[in-house]
């Protein structure tokens, strides 16, 4: 009886904890079905394509955020999800119109060195962005203005404005993570930011993880390992950290500089407590922000071992790994989400910790826990 009680119990918790978002694509000039449609929840895994009468289901876990309707003969919708009614709802897609702009004319040699500086710091170039590829790069656009920098008496040309753009989804293959990274990219631009005297990188687009089918068990695990050294001393694990107030127990020491000189030893720094100050009642995500740190500066340490940060007072530098990293809170109240993510450029991030880029993503819904 007592197991018949829990099995019930379990079922009704997991069909309460599952959701569901059903409804129609449709053409909105003719009204006519769209098949093979992708639906998503941005940033996750969850995603579904809509059948030939453009009738689509998508069933998916605890998530807050964006939900993203794409085609290639269509502009992207995309609404949040608090928007949407979880039961029958009908999306209507605009027709993409084709429009020919007058863009400069870029040589074989000049596209190619900055399509690699742009694999560079999008994809990253670690062993994460070595391994990781962009399957559609042709359909990338690049726009780029430069400042002159003077050094002593010679003056040298650099880059003061990137941007990249791409009119389809970027097919992105992550074979070291098992994943294949379907990205809108709306708008990659990097800049020069005087006050920060470093150039800022500001990513805005929607994206979808597919898992890649892994047949084996033995290549299941290896590809678990893998995910979990990506996790790890990131951005995400740092944010999860500082969301649920345990950077020390996952082995982050965060200090708040308190002189403009950055080669002052860390050791002579404040050593700070950075939580969150309250719960936000605007959803039921439970998210929660930051406040009244707009312009601080913190420094990042944590000690690596077997890929993983600890928390050492004193640590044997033979054994741990040391890393060091900053970061600069620039606006008045920040969200901290529960899933690790960042939204506004609220948060901007120096050193190892950024190391990571795109090749090194993992869905939002990503849980260390589970294998």
């Amino acid at each position: 009886m007592k197991q018949t009680l829990l099995l019930l119990f379990l079922l009704i918790a997991s069909y309460a904890y599952s959701q569901q978002i059903e409804g129609v694509i449709l053409d909105a000039k003719t009204n006519q079905p769209v098949p093979f449609a992708t639906i998503y929840l941005n940033g996750t895994t969850y995603g579904t394509i809509s059948d030939s009468i453009g009738h689509f289901s998508l069933n998916y876990k605890e998530f807050r955020g964006e939900v993203v309707f794409n085609h290639v003969s269509y502009e992207s919708v995309v609404k949040n999800i608090n928007q949407l009614k979880l039961d029958e709802i009908l999306i209507y897609l605009q027709p993409k119109t084709v429009e020919i702009s007058s863009v400069s004319v870029e040589t074989k040699g000049l596209r190619q060195k900055n399509l690699d500086y742009f694999k560079s710091i999008f994809l990253g170039s670690d062993q994460w962005g070595n391994k990781a590829s962009i399957l559609n790069d042709s359909v990338l656009f690049f726009n780029i203005e430069y400042r002159d920098v003077v050094y002593e008496d010679d003056t040298t040309k650099v880059k003061s404005h990137f941007e990249v753009k791409a009119d389809v989804p970027l097919q992105i293959s992550l074979p070291a993570l098992g994943y294949i990274l379907e990205y809108d990219l709306v708008r990659f631009t990097e800049n020069y930011d005087s006050v920060l005297n470093s150039n800022v990188i500001k990513n805005y687009g929607h994206f979808f993880f597919r898992e890649v089918d892994i047949k084996s068990k033995r290549q299941k695990i290896r590809i678990h390992k893998k995910r979990l050294k990506a996790y790890y001393n990131s951005t995400m694990h740092f944010m999860r950290s500082v969301y649920q107030n345990q950077l020390n127990e996952n082995g982050y020491l965060v200090y708040k500089r308190q002189e403009p000189n950055d080669t002052i030893k860390i050791r002579k720094l404040e050593r700070v407590g950075l939580k969150p100050d309250s719960i936000s009642t605007y959803n039921s995500n439970m998210d929660k922000t930051i406040s009244g740190l707009r312009g601080s500066k913190f420094f990042i340490e944590y000690y690596e071992y077997g890929n993983k940060p600890v928390f050492v007072d004193k640590p044997n530098k033979n054994l741990y790994k040391v890393h060091y990293s900053k970061l600069f809170i620039i606006a008045d109240t920040c969200e901290l989400r529960k899933d690790g993510t960042m939204a506004g450029g609220e948060y901007v991030f120096k050193g190892d910790i950024i190391a990571k880029r795109i090749g090194a993503a993992l869905p939002s819904n990503f849980n260390p826990d589970e294998n």
